[in-house]
């Protein structure tokens, strides 16, 4: 089951933070600007939006489509280029339903603690999709959360990846074009050395069962160049990724493939937006 099982709450209780912390050990560009102006959480009027399906059933849960795998022993970081799509929430409009796509490592086995980043829509709060970054280290404490104003454009591939900075915290961060230098989305700056083993989660997920996961099968909401940090290592071998959606009849999930360069990619989409 995927982490992220009360965001719902998680997401009314967050907690920004003031600044990021630099020091990215060894992947990519090294990660050492402020959060500055793209920090503050973006309330603007709400747009309305086709419903993908008129009719919304229950309040704003969880439900997730994309894949997962469990129980990783020396796991500190998740990576993968997404892909952005757009996509339409069930009718009528409800303020703080959302969609969202992510990447995620969190506790496994039962252990408290999760950082994920990514592009979220949520009804009310923003006109478009935009990234964000979202970390824990108790299944009970208040969220570190950065909701951001910058906006990802459809079509738009943005690698999203996780992992500790040089004091041992957990931190979620963005790179890749147009942010070729590398950005931090969120540095908890928690020096804690989290409980093994971990889950690693790529999900698609909306807040009722009737709403359209982003994309479409002409454009799908791709998750590509997958890697892991394992026992110190970035590696494209993340084994055991097994598939989970909650809604098959309306949402598609891709097998997993492998690109000519041995990283593994999927994509998930709305079968009929």
């Amino acid at each position: 089951m995927p982490k992220r099982s009360n965001w719902g709450k998680r997401r009314s209780a967050q907690r920004l933070l003031p600044a990021a912390q630099s020091g990215l050990l060894g992947f990519g560009a090294v990660l050492g600007a402020s959060l500055g102006a793209t920090a503050t959480y973006s309330v603007v009027g709400p747009t309305p939006i086709a419903g993908a399906v008129s009719g919304c059933s229950g309040s704003i849960s969880n439900y997730f489509d994309g894949y997962s795998s469990s129980n990783i022993t020396g796991l500190k970081g998740i990576s993968a280029n997404l892909t952005t799509r757009t996509s339409h929430l069930c009718t009528p409009l409800q303020n703080n339903d959302f969609y969202s796509e992510w990447t995620m490592m969190a506790g496994g086995g039962g252990n408290p603690g999760y950082a994920q980043s990514g592009t979220d829509f949520t009804q009310g709060s923003t006109s478009y999709v935009r990234l964000f970054a979202q970390a824990n280290t108790c299944n009970t404490c208040a969220p570190y959360s950065n909701f951001t104003n910058t906006q990802a454009n459809a079509g738009q591939v943005i690698q999203f990846y996780t992992q500790p900075d040089s004091t041992g915290g957990i931190f979620s961060a963005y790179a890749s074009p147009p942010y070729s230098t590398g950005y931090v989305l969120l540095d908890t700056g928690v020096n804690k050395s989290w409980s093994s083993p971990w889950d690693a989660q790529l999900y698609g997920e909306v807040g009722h069962l009737q709403s359209d996961i982003p994309g479409d099968s002409a454009n799908q909401t791709q998750f590509k160049a997958i890697n892991a940090l394992e026992n110190g290592s970035w590696t494209n071998a993340l084994a055991g990724l097994t598939p989970y959606n909650q809604n098959g009849g309306a949402w598609g999930l891709s097998p997993i493939g492998v690109d000519s360069n041995n990283y593994k990619y999927f994509s998930n989409w709305s079968i009929n937006p």
